[in-house]
């Protein structure tokens, strides 16, 4: 199916999804990296820099976004965080009795079309009240969505702060996050430490082991879980299939007792000391004031 064909449907399958009242629909995605310090300083463009990370994920009826953001001294942007980030967001749907999901993101296998997104899904059906979760995931590249607008304006903003001087720290992109929509609801922001992180990975194999081998997610383009079925992932591998196809991922019975999720770090992961060195000459030569020095010193 030629991809004009598939963006198509793809944007009438969520115009769809939005019209339904009876589930919660929102897609998430990953900003481009914020690296710190930011601003018009030609010593800047020469040193390894801070990353700091956006998680936007987007109700798309609602249009209230959440962000979630981190360092990379707490966390990386790996399976770990980005799930993490989603589950939180589940665990506040979770209040609602019997709710039914909806995630729309792109194909990046490496960050949501995995196996540990998909335990945390099962981890969620089982254990959480949610009665099913669906993701949908779009031709990446070819299907702009609500959450890209999002970050456009959080890029705009960015460049109009950027006007008055740099932007030195990671509260300093929280502020732009948080004035960055004009009109309706302000987009709200998490601040995550590597405390809040949870080991997902271990997730995948306490819940199962997860066996993959009926499930090839490369041609995935749909998977549902539902608390009915709560060994199975239900998958489509076109975005026009009418029905979807069963495949049991868990052999064994479900645990009686709810599993116990573990902090995926037990100390501050840090930046490598490469980084620091280009930091702290920074600081060294006044290009960071000193009055963000504390805030490096802690990284």
């Amino acid at each position: 199916m030629k991809i004009t064909c598939m963006k198509k449907i793809c944007q009438e399958m969520k115009k769809k999804d939005k019209e339904d009242m009876n589930v919660f629909v929102a897609v998430y995605d990953l900003q481009a990296v914020m690296q710190l310090p930011k601003g018009d300083v030609s010593a800047f463009y020469y040193k390894s820099k801070l990353n700091v990370f956006n998680f936007t994920i987007y109700d798309i009826k609602t249009n209230k976004c959440q962000c979630f953001v981190w360092d990379e001294a707490n966390g990386r942007r790996g399976v770990n965080e980005l799930c993490t980030c989603v589950l939180q967001y589940i665990k506040n749907l979770s209040t609602t009795e019997d709710a039914e999901i909806i995630f729309y993101s792109d194909n990046c296998a490496g960050q949501q079309k995995n196996k540990f997104m998909i335990a945390m899904y099962l981890y969620a059906v089982r254990y959480l009240g949610i009665k099913s979760i669906t993701h949908k995931y779009l031709i990446k590249g070819h299907t702009q969505n609500e959450g890209d607008s999002a970050h456009s304006l959080i890029e705009r903003e960015t460049k109009r702060m950027l006007k008055s001087g740099p932007i030195y720290t990671t509260e300093g992109f929280v502020s732009i996050i948080r004035s960055a929509k004009k009109r309706g609801d302000p987009f709200n922001v998490n601040e995550l430490c590597f405390e809040d992180f949870l080991d997902l990975k271990i997730l995948a194999n306490d819940i199962g082991p997860l066996n993959m081998a009926d499930l090839k997610l490369s041609l995935v383009k749909t998977i549902r879980v539902q608390r009915e079925s709560p060994n199975s992932v239900f998958y489509k591998t076109a975005y026009a299939d009418e029905k979807f196809k069963e495949a049991i991922v868990i052999k064994k019975k479900m645990q009686a007792k709810a599993i116990s999720l573990n902090k995926a770090f037990h100390t501050k992961p840090g930046i490598p000391a490469n980084k620091r060195a280009d930091i702290n000459d920074l600081i060294k030569k006044k290009l960071i004031p000193n009055f963000y020095k504390p805030f490096y010193d802690n990284l």
